[in-house]
């Protein structure tokens, strides 16, 4: 019966439209030319409100159900059912269409080319649109859309320097300077032009000599930015030996936090030998970080024993009511070897070849294969990263990029599992081994006994080699970031929290008085899938693998029992709203 029936509203300025009895029985549309991305989504708002009030004057309501939202003819578009989209012209990205699409999917959002989805190659303009619409609010999207399309333009920029000839003839190549103000950019390229080789060097990465204390700019917000003040660069420049026998420098472990101004840290090592050498920087990271001073205390140590762990059977069946999947990894790098931001080709093939003998050691339930990244196709690729099995690929927003880390790839990068899946080991990740164990449910029990089987056996293998794990008194185990110094060890529960949803800030605020850090679905840098939330420990020194555990039980119990006095709050307000509703 088509045309019958539909239509289409719109104002003389054609910067509001409503369509009639297309997919849905109305579509609200707010639209403007250029980046007015404020005016338009306030302009929604105000349609939206009319278009409310006008459809109760008419003695209708709106299709809308608690737990889902706005309902929809397609599932896809229940909860806000808002799309927020943007028109961007990306010359430089489009190069890789593919890249940008994954790197939007890490930003959380949807990229499609002007021509429409099935037509990606040769064109520069793209429409950027928010992947989720339940979930989070108006607010949220509309804001992780304009961050999404801010830093895209940013890499955009980045990219539009990238092999261009400078003074004395000395070419970027690939490697890729970032474009963070006029002002920065002119001082970094200087650097870079003045910066000797460096044996690490690769056609695609250049590690930086810096002469003098970067001019960090607004935008620069890393840990070791608040840290790192004109004193503390000279002492350590001016200090003979300011090379580890390895060839890292103070340049090289600050790189990261200078090329990619909002990362949380900005700093790393690149062997065993940077914790004795840059402390002032250092000591300082963990203590904020931590709430750990290795200055004055050393970091405990006790058994990895799931016997310690203390969870009644009340817990086990509250955490049951909201735990989807619980998760420890932790970091294990080799004494002698260096880690990924600093290592050779040579050295990095010789870390995968000990791993490998390592997990070949591994017996009974922790028996598995080892896999290289490079015979992994892209959808052998995509399957595993899904399930949480492999890690993330190559991404502009990972501190590897900016560290060195992704030289070389994939080459001598791998994973070991378990045939059930539940024990995992990545291998010149951004650690040298990563041991993770993971199940589905809340058993954390029955995943850290897994966890402690699987750290003991990655240390006996190491043994067997004549190898030993990479510590020290003071700062336990130790790791490329300081965040992962002491235990390494980071316990994490999905939980699904529908009401908390609602107010993800005061969620996120909760976490952090609990001790406790909040990501979205897929972890950091993700959005929340399903109104699931990833939380797990803030502190990984400073307390024992058992005192994590029971840290991140207590705040996941205090979580569960918010989202259940809220969920009560909300439907007493519904079933208010509805009495009113009956008695007229």
């Amino acid at each position: 019966e088509w045309p019958e029936g539909r239509g289409i509203f719109f104002n003389p300025g054609k910067t509001v439209a409503c369509w009639v009895n297309e997919e849905d029985h109305c579509r609200l549309i707010c639209r403007a030319d250029f980046g007015h991305l404020q005016s338009v989504f306030g302009r929604f708002c105000e349609l939206n409100k009319l278009f409310t009030a006008a459809v109760e004057s008419q003695g209708k309501t709106l299709m809308q159900r608690e737990e889902l939202g706005y309902l929809a003819a397609c599932p896809a578009n229940v909860g806000s059912g808002m799309t927020a989209s943007m028109r961007v012209v990306l010359p430089e990205l489009t190069k890789d269409p593919f890249q940008l699409m994954a790197l939007c999917e890490e930003l959380g959002l949807h990229a499609r080319s002007g021509a429409g989805a099935a037509s990606v190659r040769g064109v520069v303009k793209w429409e950027i649109w928010n992947r989720q619409s339940v979930g989070c609010s108006e607010v949220q999207i509309v804001q992780r859309l304009l961050d999404g399309v801010v830093r895209l333009i940013d890499i955009e920029l980045q990219l539009s320097a990238a092999g261009q000839d400078h003074e004395g003839g000395k070419q970027l190549g690939n490697f890729v300077l970032p474009a963070v103000t006029p002002a920065f950019d002119a001082w970094l390229r200087a650097q870079l032009l003045a910066s000797p080789e460096d044996v690490k060097d690769t056609e695609n990465f250049k590690y930086l000599r810096f002469a003098e204390l970067p001019p960090f700019t607004a935008k620069h917000s890393s840990l070791m930015r608040t840290v790192l003040n004109p004193s503390v660069f000279e002492k350590l420049k001016s200090l003979r030996g300011t090379r580890t026998s390895k060839g890292f420098t103070l340049s090289n472990a600050i790189q990261p936090g200078v090329l990619q101004p909002r990362l949380d840290v900005g700093f790393v090592c690149g062997d065993e030998e940077c914790y004795a050498l840059f402390p002032d920087v250092i000591l300082p990271l963990v203590r904020q970080l931590h709430q750990f001073d290795a200055a004055k205390d050393a970091h405990p140590r006790a058994p990895l024993d799931a016997a310690q762990l203390r969870v009644s059977d009340e817990e086990a069946r509250k955490l049951q009511q909201c735990v989807k999947s619980t998760r420890i990894r932790g970091v294990r790098n080799i004494a002698g070897l260096a880690l990924p931001p600093g290592t050779t080709r040579e050295e990095r093939a010789e870390t995968e070849g000990v791993l490998k003998k390592v997990f070949g050691t591994f017996a009974g339930e922790l028996a598995g294969k080892y896999t290289e990244l490079g015979a992994l196709g892209k959808e052998e690729v995509r399957a595993l990263q899904d399930r949480g099995v492999l890690f993330q690929s190559p991404g502009l927003l990972q501190v590897l990029e900016g560290a060195g880390g992704y030289r070389d790839w994939p080459e001598n990068r791998g994973l070991f599992v378990n045939e059930s899946e539940s024990a995992v080991c990545w291998c010149n990740e951004e650690d040298h081994c990563k041991v993770i164990a993971m199940e589905q449910g809340c058993d954390v029990v029955s995943v850290f006994r897994r966890y402690s089987e699987l750290s003991a056996a990655v240390k006996a293998g190491l043994e067997q080699e004549g190898r030993a794990l990479m510590e020290t008194e003071a700062l336990g185990f130790l790791a490329t970031c300081p965040s992962n110094v002491g235990t390494g060890m980071k316990v994490s529960f999905k939980l699904e929290l529908p009401a908390m949803t609602y107010d993800p800030e005061r969620l996120d605020k909760t976490c952090r008085f609990l001790g406790l850090v909040l990501h979205g679905s897929g972890g950091k840098v993700s959005a929340a899938q399903n109104n699931c939330w990833e939380i797990s420990n803030m502190q990984r020194v400073g307390l024992t693998e058992v005192e994590i555990v029971h840290k991140v039980v207590e705040g996941a119990l205090r979580i569960i029992a918010m989202e259940q006095e809220e969920a009560a709050a909300i439907k007493e307000y519904q079933d208010s709203l509805a009495a009113e509703k009956s008695a007229e």
